[in-house]
C-alpha cells in the first residue's frame, strides 16, 4: 500500500486526495441533510392542512430536495469510494487466493505465480502452463501434443 509520500522528501504526492475525499464526504452529508429538510417541509406542508381542498404552498421544496439528495449521494459515493474498494478487496482476497491455488496458479507461500517459471505450452483443456517437454498436462492429464 502506498503512503503517498515521496521517499526521503516528506512531500505529499497524492495531490491532496485525502482532503478532496473529506470535502466530498462533508459536502455530500450537507447536501443530503438539506435535501431531507426540504422534503420534510414539503411533506409536512402537504399533510398540515386539515382541509383536503386547500393547496399546499411549500410542496415545491420537494422538487428542490430530490436533486439535492441525488447530488449528495453522488458526493458521498465519491468520498467513500476508496474505503469501499479497500473493504471489498480485503473481503474477496481470501476467496481469490483459494481459487487461484485450487487452479494451480499459486502456492500458499508464493502468492500469485501463474507460470511457476514454466515455459512450455498451455493446456487446451484447462489452460494450465506446463513444462516445455511435458507430454501430459500437470493439471488435468490431457495430452499436450509435445
Amino acid at each position: 500500500m502506498s503512503s503517498g509520500l515521496t521517499p526521503g522528501s516528506g512531500q505529499d504526492t497524492t495531490g491532496g486526495r485525502r482532503s478532496r475525499r473529506m470535502a466530498f464526504r462533508v459536502l455530500g452529508a450537507l447536501f443530503v441533510l438539506a435535501a431531507l429538510a426540504c422534503i420534510g417541509v414539503a411533506v409536512a406542508d402537504l399533510f398540515a392542512t386539515g382541509d383536503m381542498t386547500a393547496e399546499p404552498t411549500k410542496f415545491w421544496l420537494f422538487f428542490v430536495g430530490v436533486p439535492l439528495f441525488f447530488v449528495g449521494g453522488v458526493l458521498l459515493q465519491l468520498g467513500f469510494a476508496g474505503a469501499a474498494a479497500s473493504y471489498i478487496a480485503e473481503e474477496y482476497s481470501p476467496a481469490m487466493r483459494t481459487a487461484a491455488q485450487s487452479l494451480g496458479l499459486g502456492g500458499p507461500t508464493t502468492g500469485w505465480a501463474p507460470d511457476h517459471g514454466r515455459t512450455g505450452p498451455y493446456c487446451r483443456s484447462c489452460g494450465r502452463r506446463n513444462e516445455a517437454d511435458a507430454r501430459f498436462c500437470d493439471g488435468c492429464g490431457t495430452a499436450t501434443g509435445a
